[in-house]
């Protein structure tokens, strides 16, 4: 193998390994973000349609921001079926 291959195959494998890391990092985040938005649609159930409404924006507008920081640092991923 040349050094030029090996060298790309070594930051391929510090690139995956740094990704696998920080899924792994990243889901009690996305769990905590999950267990608040069960807690807020409980209390939900008692707010008008309009309040309820703009609940379900703000809180897609910050799922879409969170995922949108995250994905700015693998600009491959596509965060749009996400929150749709």
């Amino acid at each position: 193998m040349t050094k030029k291959k090996e060298y790309l195959i070594d930051v391929y494998q510090n690139l995956s390994d740094w990704l696998d890391e920080m899924k792994e990092i990243q889901k009690p985040r996305v769990n905590e973000l999950i267990k608040q938005a069960a807690l807020y649609a409980k209390t939900a159930e008692g707010m008008t349609e309009e309040k309820l409404n703009q609940f379900v924006d703000n809180l897609k507008f910050d799922l879409h921001d969170f995922l949108s920081t995250k994905s700015n640092r693998n600009k491959t991923f596509n965060v749009s079926p996400l929150i749709e």
